[in-house]
């Protein structure tokens, strides 16, 4: 009787091919991941700079200004357009490129 020479390991065609997948898959995720965290804190600081001009708006604080958030310069500047005062925040993200916000404020009279 002859025996049968089974093998059950993997061979080395096998270990490369499920390399190259697992590696094609994270090169393909980390640069996703990457953009959504930079994405993410982009958002962050247009948020809270928007939420500090409306803060400014409300409390009719209408003094040109410019305040640091987050490591970032952001310039305030306010006018009067008959009848609303227009707040402005500008400021440069981290991407480099400027950004800017308006929004108005009605006084009660």
């Amino acid at each position: 009787m002859y025996a049968k020479n089974k093998q059950n390991g993997f061979i080395l065609s096998e270990l490369i091919v499920t390399f190259s997948i697992i590696m094609m898959i994270a090169f393909t995720i980390v640069p996703v991941f990457y953009q959504l965290s930079t994405e993410h804190s982009l958002l962050q600081n247009r948020v809270e700079i928007q939420s500090l001009l409306h803060d400014q708006l409300l409390n009719q604080s209408f003094q040109s200004s410019t305040t640091e958030i987050n490591h970032t310069f952001v310039e305030f500047t306010y006018t009067f357009e008959e009848p609303l005062w227009k707040g402005c925040a500008q400021w440069s993200n981290g991407k480099n490129n400027k950004e800017s916000v308006c929004l108005y404020y009605y006084p009660k009279e």
